[in-house]
């Protein structure tokens, strides 16, 4: 008998689901698959509470420690690999630190610019003001140009979820990184309540 068991962690404002396979009983021991999973989650887990301290250092006006966050979490994920490996297994997923690690750093970012009104050291341009114009994949806010990208996070009033779901004259606060080629890639973009 196999039975499917969806595992689903909401960490921050990122949910990791996964489907776990066990055979007999749902109490089964996990699997090296599995126990990859949950070691990878962990991380997510200690990667979030690291960014959240660096986050309070930079409000207190303390220097953050962002790569320290960024290396534990690379070797974490490294390890858990590694281990399925030693089991004579593998993850159910590898090789995704790098995608996983962009989502941490996106939420995080939104979440501190939403909570303290800064961007983390995740990303180097900052920006608030006035949606000017949107031409999809971009957005002009007030004489800037940002792009975006399908790992770009939205959070902010009224709970926007796309690009779709911002309008010109939105006042929005933007993390960004600026690009080999000098363009802007947006991170995050949280909307800010209108001025009252």
């Amino acid at each position: 008998m196999i039975r499917r068991l969806l595992l689903a962690v909401s960490v921050g404002q990122l949910t990791v689901g996964l489907f776990l396979f066990t055979s007999g009983t749902v109490n089964a021991a996990p699997g090296v698959g599995q126990k990859c999973a949950i070691a990878k989650i962990n991380a997510v887990k200690a990667k979030y509470a690291c960014l959240t301290a660096q986050s309070v250092k930079a409000i207190l006006g303390k220097t953050p420690n962002t790569a320290a966050c960024a290396n534990a979490f690379s070797k974490a994920f490294a390890r858990a690999e590694a281990a399925a490996g030693k089991r004579g297994g593998s993850c159910l997923t590898m090789g995704d630190v790098a995608a996983i690690e962009q989502r941490v750093d996106a939420n995080e970012s939104s979440t501190a610019v939403l909570l303290g009104g800064l961007c983390t050291a995740a990303a180097d341009v900052s920006l608030e003001g006035q949606i000017m114009g949107i031409s999809a994949p971009e957005l002009t806010v007030g004489t800037t140009t940002i792009a975006t990208d399908s790992q770009t996070v939205y959070a902010g009033d009224g709970d926007p979820k796309s690009l779709a779901d911002l309008h010109a004259g939105d006042l929005v606060a933007v993390c960004a990184n600026k690009q080999a080629d000098g363009s802007i890639l947006a991170v995050s973009i949280t909307r800010l309540p209108p001025a009252q």
